[in-house]
């Protein structure tokens, strides 16, 4: 198919969707987000290790994503060098917001903001009608009103949302013909392969859906192929960077992980349906009627809507049904525990794209038909007031406030008792290494040295955060503990409020 649309759709009508849905969105999400310009967020637990991530990307020394309880770090840095020109520019430039945590949530929020807006963009760019598109919109932000995290969360599985869903409308939009969108294919292919480890299979066998039926059209749009193959390098550089100074690197350790023993695939279905719907049958449910009303709208589409819009519907189909038994097969064979269903959070973006094809069609459709001419505004401005009601009363697009606020007193009671020498961290208990992360993190912010002693927490922090014999010999020591009562008679820090509020006080003990 030609790379030009026969509906020529504006650039700027475009470019001002793009401003209004992307700038949308972030205003919603900073107004029930607000206290991030107002209240120091201390992280602690996986947002504290990905904070010292975010330290060393401020260097441009990062080449590593975040780490994986199965004992390799993810392919690269992306979200963290995101995260850290956030922190730069809100908080040690601007000073917008009163810790660096702050700023670089506000920049991941920013980042899928702008992921949303561009789905939303190429969405236009088929359909050519702002009506159909905005009453998409407003259903995506519907679902993301309904569903906790999926837009506000700095934590890489929630992160990869929408990256996936754009994925899926670039490569929708490249197998249709638009070539100009190959570069759009690339970056969010590659913050997924940089977010996580299974997107190194999972991006490329999509990449293909798109690539093969364009195969022989490449040649002729080399300014495109050239523009996506430096995005392409761009994220590529990080990886190789680090198989060449690190040989050999985080590869071989997801070859190791690949061979293991598959799940049951009655228990592989369950967790695939349950981003579907809230039960096992009503997911499934879910899961067919989209795919079939999908189906049966693009039959109803009228010839004047065009065979541009026709077209690009039937491939987001096909290229959505394709990724859902790609990800169904990953629940089979690559998923390590099926009850921890985070992992799977990214699979939310298979029934969004649906939602939003199938409503923009139904007012593609109306559009097109004289009885029904007011419908595609009345739908639009529907859905539009909804998904704004539903995201300023509902929990979906705030943030979960899971940070030590006690983190400063144990500060000031750790530099008190150290009397100048490295702090030296050591965990009494399992949980509370995600409080010594975010004293780490607290602490070299401050300026003071501090390191956590026990080799078992290595793959969770960073070389820099270990204490060297040195230290360990000549530091002032520190337990953490999350037990209560603490033994009576030691120097304390009891509120450092715990992760998740479920457990003990965790305390910090003087050694001696």
């Amino acid at each position: 198919m030609a790379d030009q649309s026969t509906r020529p759709t504006s650039t700027a009508q475009a470019a001002k969707l793009f401003a209004a849905c992307g700038g949308g969105l972030l205003v919603l999400l900073l107004l029930r987000n607000s206290d991030l310009f107002t209240r120091a967020i201390f992280e602690a637990g996986d947002p504290a290790s990905n904070s010292m991530l975010t330290l060393e990307a401020k260097h441009f020394a990062l080449t590593t994503g975040h780490y994986s309880r199965v004992g390799f770090h993810h392919p690269g840095p992306a979200f963290f060098y995101i995260q850290a020109a956030g922190e730069w520019l809100l908080h040690d430039v601007t000073h917008l917001v009163p810790a660096p945590y702050n700023g670089q949530v506000i920049a991941i929020m920013a980042l899928n903001a702008a992921l949303l807006a561009l789905a939303l963009v190429i969405l236009y760019r088929w359909m050519g009608s702002s009506p159909a598109v905005l009453t998409a919109a407003g259903v995506m932000l519907i679902f993301v009103a309904l569903h906790k995290q999926l837009v506000c969360s700095t934590w890489i599985p929630y992160a990869c949302f929408a990256p996936f869903l754009l994925l899926l409308f670039a490569v929708a939009s490249v197998a249709a013909g638009r070539l100009r969108h190959l570069w759009v294919m690339v970056f969010a292919g590659g913050l997924l392969v940089h977010g996580h480890a299974e997107f190194l299979v999972l991006v490329p066998l999509l990449a293909l859906v798109a690539l093969i039926p364009q195969r022989r059209r490449l040649v002729a749009h080399r300014r495109d192929v050239l523009v996506a193959a430096g995005v392409l390098a761009l994220f590529l550089l990080p990886i190789v960077l680090n198989e060449i100074l690190r040989w050999p690197g985080e590869i071989p350790k997801y070859f190791s992980y690949g061979h293991r023993a598959p799940n049951p695939a009655v228990d592989a279905a369950r967790f695939l349906v349950q981003f579907w719907g809230p039960t096992t049958l009503l997911g499934s449910l879910v899961l067919l009627v989209l795919f079939c009303a999908n189906f049966a709208l693009i039959r109803a589409l009228p010839d004047s809507a065009g065979s541009a819009s026709r077209d690009f519907s039937g491939r987001l189909l096909r290229v959505t049904g394709i990724a859902t038994v790609l990800v169904g097969l990953y629940s089979w064979y690559g998923v390590d525990q099926l009850y921890a269903s985070y992992i799977g959070t990214f699979f939310f973006a298979l029934p969004v794209a649906l939602l939003m094809l199938g409503s923009s069609m139904v007012v593609l459709t109306a559009r097109h038909q004289p009885w029904l001419s007011r419908l595609p505004v009345a739908a639009a401005g529907l859905s539009l007031a909804v998904a704004v009601v539903l995201a300023v009363t509902t929990p979906g697009l705030r943030r979960d406030r899971d940070e030590l606020s006690g983190v400063p007193v144990a500060l000031d009671y750790l530099a008190a008792h150290a009397r100048g020498k490295p702090i030296v961290l050591e965990t009494r208990t399992d949980e509370s290494w995600a409080d010594a992360l975010a004293l780490l993190v607290a602490a070299t912010r401050n300026g003071q040295r501090a390191c956590l002693a026990q080799d078992r927490w290595r793959l969770r922090a960073i070389p820099r955060f270990m204490c060297t014999p040195q230290e360990l010999a000549g530091g002032a020591r520190f337990t953490l503990s999350r037990v209560d009562p603490v033994s009576p008679g030691t120097p304390v820090v009891p509120n450092l409020n715990p992760i998740p509020a479920s457990y003990p006080p965790s305390a910090v003990i003087a050694a001696g």
